[in-house]
């Protein structure tokens, strides 16, 4: 892969996952920030404001965009040729386990 995906799907809701649909949503890459229903709170905010506020020396002010927002992972990582899962480590199984029966041949998973 060169250059950034069109399309990424970012799993998790806490602050690295936060910077990272930031920085792609800043560089252009259309974002999908999930994560599960009970850490939905957050995803509404983002949904809210259109995005995630970002406020730091090399991007200034911003809401960097996110193009969706949704409680049901399995849902959107399919078809997205980019997958970033940053939640912490109690939680690797059960996202494993739930992206397990849904990932595509040729996806790009980091994690």
């Amino acid at each position: 892969m060169t250059g950034l995906p069109p399309k990424a799907t970012v799993l998790g809701s806490g602050a690295g996952a936060l910077t990272i649909a930031a920085e792609l949503g800043l560089a252009g890459v259309e974002v999908t920030l999930a994560d599960f229903p009970q850490f939905g709170r957050t995803l509404e905010v983002v949904a809210g404001v259109g995005g995630v506020r970002v406020d730091c020396d090399w991007h200034g002010r911003a809401v960097a965009p996110i193009a969706i927002t949704s409680t049901n992972p399995a849902a959107v990582v399919r078809g997205a040729p980019l997958v970033v899962i940053s939640v912490p480590s109690f939680s690797h199984r059960v996202f494993a386990e739930m992206l397990a029966s849904v990932l595509e041949a040729g996806q790009i998973v980091l994690w």
